[in-house]
């Protein structure tokens, strides 16, 4: 299987889409928002030190749109989840 996946991920550099998703990955993979290493996520929710990491992230500003690093431009998903926690914490 290991050798499918390979091949799969190989042909996604074939087409402009496929690289833009692979590009997407790659940041992301880079964040705290995948964790790969052996750390247990919290069924979604986030910690306080994940909302104190999260106040100066640009990620969670809606005016920051035209980010010139796509990775840092905004995300309504992260966002939501901020406000989530930060209403939990109230």
């Amino acid at each position: 299987m290991k050798a499918d996946v390979q091949a799969l991920l190989v042909s996604l550099t074939d087409t402009a889409a496929g690289y833009f998703l692979l590009q997407g990955l790659s940041g992301r993979l880079n964040e705290n928002g995948i964790r790969v290493s052996g750390e247990g996520g919290s069924q979604g929710q986030l910690t306080d030190d994940d909302v104190k990491k999260l106040h100066a992230d640009p990620r969670i500003d809606p005016r920051n749109r035209s980010h010139p690093d796509p990775d840092k431009r905004y995300d309504p998903e992260l966002r939501k989840r901020y406000d989530e926690a930060c209403n939990r914490k109230k």
